[in-house]
């Protein structure tokens, strides 16, 4: 049976095994994210210029600031920067997509759902 110093040594690789794939797990799972980022926002830029013509000169650019976000996070995780953690890179992508849309909303008058009005 082994001593209490190989169970412990034993204990610390199978928690950095389960870090690591933990790690790569979430990081996968960002690729696909950023990926339907990528795709999806050129879409609604489409959407914008078909739907919302008299706005062409607000919703572009903030469609362009989001895409820019987008593109340079999906880079820090292709690169794996050590600053940009998948826990950093999932919360950017939240802002940085959720501060967009705000901003989108207010510029097209708000939100039609009588929910969102008291």
């Amino acid at each position: 049976m082994p001593g209490p110093q190989a169970q412990s040594g034993e204990l610390e690789t199978d928690s950095e095994n389960y870090e690591d794939w933990r790690h790569q797990f979430a990081t996968e799972r960002l690729v696909v994210l950023y990926y339907l980022g990528l795709v999806a926002n050129p879409v609604f830029i489409i959407a914008d210029l078909l739907l919302h013509r008299e706005h062409l000169s607000s919703l572009p650019s903030i469609r362009v600031v989001l895409e820019l976000g987008f593109i340079f996070c999906f880079l820090m995780l292709k690169r794996r920067v050590a600053l940009f953690t998948p826990n950093v890179l999932l919360a950017l992508w939240v802002l940085i997509g959720n501060l967009c849309i705000a901003q989108m909303t207010v510029i097209l008058g708000g939100s039609p759902l009588s929910i969102t009005t008291g």
